[in-house]
């Protein structure tokens, strides 16, 4: 009588489908900068800060679906490599891969490389070097002219996106009053208390955002949590529906899911710019997501 449970056996489905992902194995291909076409340059740019390799992959949904649907460019800045000194080469190269597929930009902060040590701590106790770290991300913001910025949120639950989330906020609060842009703030580590945006995945990008994890191979080798990577995608949906729309709400009919929020930055605070929550479908137009007219014309110089 029991063995005819109408959900018996489901859980099993899901976990062979899990095992049956890890017989693929991890491809060694190296991608070119090319092989995305390349955004034209004067197309609007969406910047990612991301604390380490493999992040612009794991919350990189809208920037991959503005690249695609929009011809936006999307530049990746890797603020670290990792505070593993013997894997940091291997992670700028894996990290790199991982965006030539996605058809992102990639760049260090500066001609001398990504930032160690970028946490609360060094901030507070180190804030000679803080203030370098600060002026060379001023100066790269205002060198690429972003509408749309990136970043972890400030509780994200790993001091190197803490610590992320405060270098750029304190680099846009250098640039002064005049700098405007959109500010769109990711989860990972520790959820965000009060998203404002769900943005749908199709099938199609969210198999492209897990191989791209995939390619941070010496991460993945480890630990292969880009398997897990829908099932986030699916939670998201769920937290979204009620969160977003409101409790009791009913469930929105996507499958696949990433959660933000977005705000303004102008006059040196993060203000809303509309009330209540957006949830984008895949089918959704993302054009009037950002819209220029609430941007100064020189939106992020002093």
């Amino acid at each position: 009588m029991y063995s005819e449970l109408p959900f018996k056996g489901f859980t099993d489905k899901f976990l062979n489908l899990i095992d049956e992902a890890k017989q693929y194995g991890l491809q060694r291909i190296d991608y070119p900068p090319n092989f995305r076409p390349p955004a034209s340059k004067d197309s609007p740019v969406i910047m990612i800060f991301s604390p380490h390799p493999d992040d612009e992959a794991i919350i990189g949904l809208l920037p991959l679906r503005l690249k695609r649907e929009l011809n936006w460019r999307v530049i990746n800045v890797a603020v670290t490599l990792g505070s593993k000194r013997e894997r940091q080469k291997e992670r700028y190269h894996e990290g790199r891969n991982s965006c030539n597929f996605l058809g992102f930009e990639h760049i260090l902060p500066s001609q001398r490389g990504a930032f160690d040590s970028v946490n609360p701590g060094t901030r507070l106790h180190n804030p000679q070097v803080w203030e370098e770290y600060v002026d060379t991300i001023s100066n790269l913001i205002m060198q690429e002219q972003p509408r749309v910025i990136l970043i972890p949120h400030p509780d994200d639950g790993h001091v190197t996106h803490i610590g992320t989330y405060l270098l750029v906020t304190d680099a846009l609060e250098k640039l002064g009053d005049n700098c405007q842009v959109f500010i769109l703030e990711s989860d990972y580590w520790h959820s965000l208390d009060n998203p404002n945006l769900m943005i749908e995945a199709n099938s199609g990008d969210s198999d492209d955002l897990i191989y791209a994890i995939s390619l941070n191979y010496g991460e993945v080798e480890r630990n292969p949590y880009h398997l897990s990577h829908p099932s986030w995608f699916i939670n998201n949906v769920r937290l979204g529906s009620e969160i977003i729309n409101g409790k009791g709400s009913s469930a929105l009919n996507f499958k696949l899911a990433i959660l933000y929020r977005l705000r303004i930055w102008k006059e040196k605070n993060l203000e809303a710019f509309f009330e209540g929550g957006k949830c984008i479908s895949q089918f959704d137009s993302l054009i009037d997501l950002f819209p220029s007219e609430l941007l100064s014309e020189i939106h992020v110089v002093n």
